[in-house]
C-alpha cells in the first residue's frame, strides 16, 4: 500500500509539471477546460488544489498539452517477440 504523502506528492509534482506546460503554451484555465472536454472551472479547482483530478483525468490533461504521463524514469522496454520465437528461445 502507497503511504497517503507519497500519492500526494506523487499527484502534486504532476499537477505542477502541468500547470507549467499550459502556461508554456500560453493557455488560459478554460481553453484547457475547452480542450480537455470538462466541466467549466474543473482545472482550476485542480491546480489549486480542491479538486483531486482521478487519473484517466491527469492522463486526458496531459495529452491535451502534447504529453503523456509516465509512472517510471524511463518506459521498460519490451521484448521483441519475434526474435524469441526464432531463435528457439
Amino acid at each position: 500500500m502507497i503511504d497517503s504523502h507519497v500519492a500526494h506528492d506523487l499527484y502534486a509534482t504532476l499537477i505542477d509539471q502541468l500547470v507549467k506546460r499550459r502556461r508554456e503554451m500560453n493557455l488560459s484555465q478554460h481553453s484547457l477546460d475547452d480542450k480537455i472536454g470538462c466541466a467549466e472551472g474543473l482545472v482550476a479547482k485542480w491546480e489549486s488544489g480542491a479538486r483531486m483530478p482521478r487519473p484517466r483525468s491527469l492522463a486526458e490533461w496531459a495529452i491535451a498539452l502534447g504529453g503523456t504521463i509516465y509512472f517510471f524514469p524511463d518506459p521498460p522496454a519490451v521484448p521483441d517477440t519475434d526474435e524469441e520465437e526464432h531463435s528457439g528461445a
